[in-house]
């Protein structure tokens, strides 16, 4: 079995490869500092895994440990993947292509995958809703055009009682209203249309500089709660770093056939 695994800097996603395809997909929130607690806890029953192909935005601490865990569990080696600057159609539009995020890169080489060839022929608007609020836009011939990063839905109210005397972040449940009574509230709606207001305001800058349809997609964690107020139409997309990893490792475990039978004809 080929293991898929997400790490972002909140929780954990896997899933198998089946067919190409990511299957079973399930997620755990992580600790933020040591992770192999919640691996044992999660992964303690998981049996005849053969690979372990991770898109790993949690930092090189985090990678460490599942390296170890891995390795003292199973005997496998992660393969941790990287930015490229181009492959599976896409060319990075970064000049250090390595320092696009890893869960940026999936997410373009999966919406590359589910719209090539597809009826809709114009460029593609990525909005990432997790930790970080991220924006990509993919031209129609694979072109990555660039994106923007701002804090999160959870990020944003932890900035303001971090530098602001009289705001907890914690006091209460995450709530919201257009007009709130109290000061959690207040914090939380300003967040949501803070970020509502950056995702529309975006959305239609890059849809009047493309000239042409703009599809929109949106995946993270947040997502449903971003859904109902955003201005246009988008695909919800929930597994969209999975779906990137799994085309990955199905290209990749396509070269490992290829070389195993070369290496036997000799």
């Amino acid at each position: 079995m080929i293991l898929l695994v997400d790490i972002g800097n909140s929780r954990i996603k896997w899933a198998r490869l089946d067919g190409g395809k990511p299957a079973d997909v399930k997620a755990m929130v992580r600790g933020k500092t040591g992770i192999k607690r919640v691996l044992t806890k999660a992964w303690k029953d998981l049996e005849g895994v053969s690979r372990v192909v991770v898109a790993n935005a949690g930092g090189p601490k985090v990678a460490e440990q599942l390296q170890e865990w891995s390795q003292k569990h199973w005997q496998i080696v992660p393969e941790f993947l990287t930015s490229r600057s181009n492959g599976y159609g896409i060319r990075n539009a970064y000049s250090k292509p390595e320092t696009l995020g890893i869960d940026r890169w999936l997410e373009l080489v999966a919406v590359r995958q589910r719209y090539r060839g597809s009826a809709h022929k114009g460029a593609i608007y990525i909005v990432d809703c997790g930790t970080a609020i991220t924006i990509d836009v993919l031209a129609t011939d694979g072109k990555h055009l660039g994106g923007l990063i701002v804090p999160g839905l959870t990020m944003m109210p932890k900035l303001l009682a971090d530098n602001t005397a009289g705001i907890d972040e914690t006091a209460e449940t995450w709530e919201y209203s257009l007009l709130a009574s109290t000061t959690s509230a207040a914090v939380n709606g300003g967040a949501l249309y803070a970020a509502i207001a950056f995702i529309d305001r975006v959305s239609a800058d890059v849809a009047a500089e493309v000239r042409g349809d703009l599809k929109r997609v949106i995946t993270g964690g947040d997502a449903p709660r971003m859904l109902p107020l955003l201005r246009d139409k988008y695909e919800h997309l929930p597994d969209l770093v999975l779906w990137g990893l799994a085309r990955v490792a199905r290209d990749t475990s396509k070269v490992r056939r290829e070389a195993d039978v070369d290496c036997a004809a000799q």
